[in-house]
């Protein structure tokens, strides 16, 4: 019974220590006071934009043949929230997790 808990508390140690090392924000999209957006398209980063001072500048539209883009979105293939400048800002000023 005792080493069985002993596996069972170094499993949980384990696990906090990964969680934690996993929280380390030194080399995330949004770290200090830069806030970068990256914009994927099919899996694919297509863009990465640094939106600071109060700029929000969405990238081009792309385009693929036979396809009309319909926009930016902030939920991956659901598009029911759309990724406007507005809501960037918006999420920003409010210091909200992009």
């Amino acid at each position: 019974m005792k080493k069985f808990l002993a596996v069972i508390i170094a499993l949980l140690l384990s696990v906090t220590s990964l969680i934690l090392i996993g929280c380390d924000r030194s080399g995330s999209v949004n770290s200090g006071n830069s806030v970068y957006i990256e914009f994927y398209l099919e899996e694919t980063l297509y863009k990465r934009v640094k939106a600071d001072n109060a700029v929000y500048k969405l990238p081009d539209e792309p385009e693929k043949g036979g396809y009309d883009f319909d926009g930016w979105y902030w939920d991956k293939d659901l598009w029911e929230n759309p990724l406007t400048e507005e809501s960037v800002k918006n999420k920003i000023d409010a210091g909200k997790k992009l």
